[in-house]
């Protein structure tokens, strides 16, 4: 089979038909394979979010921050805590956080991580409610693009958009959720732990349910010693 010939001679149909210019509407949102992320999807998600006016924050922001990490990944990270500078976390919040994938068996670029607030805002700002609820959008968006198996969630103000509930993070610790239709586990923030080290032993059992929900699902990671 020649697919070029085949090519040349499909337009030259639709040309004898239709007359010799062409309309392509992208309007509508092309499905991946299944099982498959449509990457496509999540960068014209993330061109929105550059260009989102929703809240106050857009006004004075200080840069935006979609996310970071493998777009085919199959597990996908929810920061509640604003952007810090360029990246979602701060360096120190960083560096915990790829200790507590490295413990269960992933490395930092198997993931991606998303803030739930795309606005990073002025020093010392208190983003108000609306501006996350104003992300919500973007935050479901970037989900359904990536198409994860599995969400881990860092903090209260992300797992209450996700769920739709003002409940506090302890009430989500401990137990699979299941968010846009993804089984997600909850768990401290980064900023949280180091703060106060005596939640790390808490993160630690929580991390340890995700790993379990992915070795049932997935399944391609040798057992933790």
């Amino acid at each position: 089979m020649n697919i070029y010939r085949d090519v040349e001679l499909f337009w030259k149909q639709q040309a004898a038909l239709y007359g010799s210019t062409f309309h392509i509407d992208f309007s509508e949102k092309v499905q991946s394979p299944p099982g498959r992320p449509d990457v496509f999807s999540l960068a014209s998600v993330e061109r929105d979010i550059h260009t989102c006016t929703a809240c106050s924050l857009s006004s004075a922001r200080q840069g935006i921050v979609t996310g970071f990490g493998n777009p085919q990944a199959r597990v996908i990270c929810i920061s509640s805590e604003p952007p810090a500078g360029p990246f979602v976390l701060e360096v120190e919040q960083d560096a915990l956080f790829c200790k507590i994938l490295s413990a269960i068996g992933f490395d930092r670029n198997e993931v991606y991580l998303i803030s739930a607030l795309k606005c990073r805002p002025n020093a010392g700002q208190i983003p108000e409610e609306s501006a996350f609820q104003a992300c919500s959008d973007h935050l479901f968006a970037q989900i359904r693009a990536i198409g994860p198996k599995l969400m881990l969630v860092l903090g209260e103000k992300a797992v209450q958009i996700l769920s739709g509930r003002p409940d506090q993070l302890e009430s989500f610790r401990g137990k699979e959720h299941h968010f846009a239709g993804i089984s997600a586990f909850a768990t401290y923030h980064p900023a949280q732990l180091l703060v106060n080290t005596s939640l790390k032993h808490g993160a630690w059992n929580d991390v340890q349910l995700l790993r379990r929900k992915y070795d049932e699902l997935v399944g391609d990671k040798p057992s933790l010693a």
